[in-house]
């Protein structure tokens, strides 16, 4: 896999990663799926049928939380930059703003951390 390639699915790794993070990964806390009255239309009752409901997982999303923890043991800073990049929305400069670093910094931390990550991916990639 040449650098542009890798650069590509660390990219798509990412934000998997914080969509899972940020909005997917609800394991059934907050509001209930559906309400009472809708069950009880749809189903003929209130309760639920018995029986284990599997946890969501989503192994590539984990693994990626795996190694931007491992990194936050090196550079917490860098870690906050990466997490405000891929989780909050708006631009670059914005992101620098509400992390109060300048928009130059901000993207040689995420240009750092993508090299971080890139570097401990890349052996596993290999190893496949």
């Amino acid at each position: 896999m040449n650098t542009n390639n890798f650069i590509h699915y660390l990219e798509e790794r990412l934000y998997q990663w914080a969509e899972w993070y940020s909005r997917g990964n609800f394991s059934g806390l907050g509001y209930p799926s559906c309400s009472i009255e809708y069950r009880v239309m749809t189903e003929g009752n209130v309760f639920r049928r018995p029986g284990l409901k599997p946890l969501p997982i989503h192994a590539a999303a984990e693994e990626i939380e795996r190694l931007v923890n491992a990194m936050a043991q090196q550079n917490p800073v860098m870690v906050q930059v990466l997490r405000c990049h891929y989780f909050n929305r708006g631009s670059l400069r914005y992101k620098a703003k509400k992390l109060a670093i300048s928009h130059t910094q901000f993207k040689n931390y995420v240009d750092m951390a993508h090299q971080w990550l890139l570097g401990h991916l890349s052996g596993r990639l290999e190893k496949d």
